[in-house]
């Protein structure tokens, strides 16, 4: 009489699994951002702090600050899910 056992693997669930999977893509957020970066090179000069400023930074680096951001947030929660 051999009852069957269910399998016991963890499962992972909600941020977890996104954060193994962001820091899957962090060499692809790498190449997109020195790809933006070297493009937008004349927009790397300081322009003070105003509303021109802010908007030529989100328009020419905001989607490299976005990825930059996604995959800080993915390393640091890698730690903490591997340190768990």
């Amino acid at each position: 009489m051999n009852k069957k056992k269910k399998n016991s693997t963890n499962k992972l669930y909600g941020i977890a699994e996104f954060v193994l999977f962001a820091t899957s893509y962090i060499p692809l957020f790498l190449l997109i951002v020195f790809k933006q970066i070297s493009e937008n090179t004349e927009y790397l000069h300081w322009g003070g702090f105003d509303k021109k400023s802010a908007y030529i930074f989100f328009e020419k680096f905001g989607f490299s600050f976005l990825l930059i951001t996604i995959s800080i947030l993915s390393l640091w929660g890698c730690k903490l899910l591997f340190s768990n």
